[in-house]
């Protein structure tokens, strides 16, 4: 199984961190602010995982710990790192992210890089997410997960597609795309992406819960 396209979903939670704001009609923050809690998160997900996220900033640094489970393959995850973003332009970001992550398989350091761009009511936001196995076991893993590109028919709401792939040494490229749906609530964002993997009759729902302080 490719781990980085079905299961393990930290750096993609971070980037709803990153992009709550500005689905709210904000720009999304990038200076340095007051230390404490920054975002919690949960995810279902029909086909994946389910997991659990939250993040603390002190200054400019973000730290951040996470739990992923996946009850069809017993597949888990406990996470732990720490990241920063920095701004270009008005409104555009991007979030860098060094964890360490203790799976059923193998210990990895994982690399993340999540890029916001807002161009009027258009968003593109994304992850790019690296496994890199700290001993023996595991297996070096590069993906995108997600990219989406949204359009903003309102202040609180955006519409568009959510694109996921992954690579892993030994086995076939994985990718999945589907419409993707994200609606403002109070503090928060809540996404409704519906995956359809190529080539495979299969279909993840995955319903996500964030909440930004």
């Amino acid at each position: 199984m490719l781990r980085s396209a079905t299961s393990s979903v930290c750096a993609a939670v971070l980037g709803a961190t990153l992009c709550t704001a500005v689905v709210q009609g904000q720009v999304a923050p990038v200076a340095e602010s007051a230390a404490g809690p920054t975002f919690m998160s949960a995810r279902f997900a029909s086909a994946g995982a389910l997991t659990l996220y939250g993040g603390y900033r002190v200054g400019a640094l973000l730290g951040f710990v996470g739990l992923v489970q996946n009850p069809r393959t017993e597949y888990r995850e406990a996470i732990v790192g720490i990241g920063r973003t920095f701004g270009f332009g008005a409104r555009n970001s991007v979030l860098a992210g060094l964890a360490v992550a203790d799976a059923s398989d193998a210990r990895y350091t994982q690399v993340h890089l999540l890029p916001l761009v807002v161009a009027g009511p258009l968003l593109l936001d994304g992850t790019l997410e690296g496994y890199l196995p700290l001993g023996a076991r595991g297996a070096a893993q590069l993906s995108a997960s997600p990219l989406n590109l949204l359009y903003r028919p309102g202040a609180r709401h955006a519409i568009g597609l959510s694109y996921v792939n992954g690579i892993q040494r030994g086995q076939t490229p994985a990718h999945a795309v589907g419409p993707s749906l994200r609606l403002g609530i109070p503090h928060g964002t809540l996404a409704l992406d519906v995956l359809h993997s190529v080539g495979l009759q299969r279909r993840d729902l995955r319903l996500t819960a964030q909440v930004a302080y």
